[in-house]
């Protein structure tokens, strides 16, 4: 057995056991490189069998989120029908939204559409309930109107 750059040269033909043709070759790598230390002298004499390493880069998925509402012609359907302070705080966070939407915001953009969507929702079921007594209010007024006028005339 005969070693040249680190490789060991074995041949398995015992009559010429100095020929390099029929030579079974294997050899040694070198550690690996640590960081610091330079690489000296690598220069492996044939590929080494062996598994393959491919380093891969992770995949990167892009998810769109999709992008919060702002709740404007609510707030200002809110604002001119059903209740007007709420309807102004609904209108703030909706232009607050439209802010944080232009600027790239994008948490502080969907806490505003909810607080603006949240304020739009009270200020809507406060607008139905308080119209629903005033229709209610405007009923009673005139039915009893009328059952005063009535008796007023019939007992006259």
């Amino acid at each position: 057995m005969k070693t040249v750059d680190g490789c060991k040269y074995s041949n398995p033909n015992l009559s010429d056991p100095d020929n390099e043709e029929t030579a079974l070759q294997t050899c040694y790598m070198p550690t690996p490189y640590q960081q610091g230390q330079p690489i000296a002298n690598y220069a492996p004499q044939q590929a080494m069998p062996g598994p393959t390493v491919i380093a891969m880069q992770p995949n990167v998925a892009v998810v769109r989120q999709p992008v919060p509402k702002d709740y404007l012609c609510l707030s200002i359907v809110n604002l001119l029908l059903c209740c007007m302070p709420l309807g102004i705080a609904a209108l703030i966070y909706s232009c607050k939204t439209q802010d944080s939407l232009r600027y790239g915001d994008m948490n502080s953009a969907v806490s505003n559409s909810r607080t603006s969507f949240k304020l739009n929702m009270v200020a809507l079921g406060i607008g139905i309930v308080l119209n629903l007594v005033w229709i209610g209010l405007v009923i009673y007024i005139n039915v009893a109107a009328t059952q005063y006028i009535n008796s007023y005339y019939v007992n006259g």
